[in-house]
């Protein structure tokens, strides 16, 4: 992916993975395994799929920082920086 100005630390990216129904929701607890940056934009890793039937992989890139509570609680930046939730 082109993470343009941030680096590889800069963010998670996981492959989240668990079966799927027809219209490609997935409709059971989703596991979930980070993948490593192994150069230009590449993230890699391994998943096991043990079950037969329809089964989605997705990718979810979230940032890293320490000014964050956690990679799910973003809130906004507006103008002149201020943090808005």
């Amino acid at each position: 992916m082109d993470l343009g100005e941030l680096t590889a630390d800069d963010v998670c990216v996981e492959a989240v993975h668990g079966p799927v129904a027809h219209e490609g929701e997935f409709t059971e607890r989703v596991h979930v395994v980070e993948l490593a940056p192994v150069g230009d934009g590449t993230f890699a890793g391994q998943i096991a799929i043990g079950i037969a039937g329809s089964y989605g992989v997705s990718t979810r890139v979230s940032p890293v920082h320490p000014d964050l509570a956690s990679r799910f609680d973003l809130g906004r930046v507006g103008p002149g920086g201020r943090s808005h939730r």
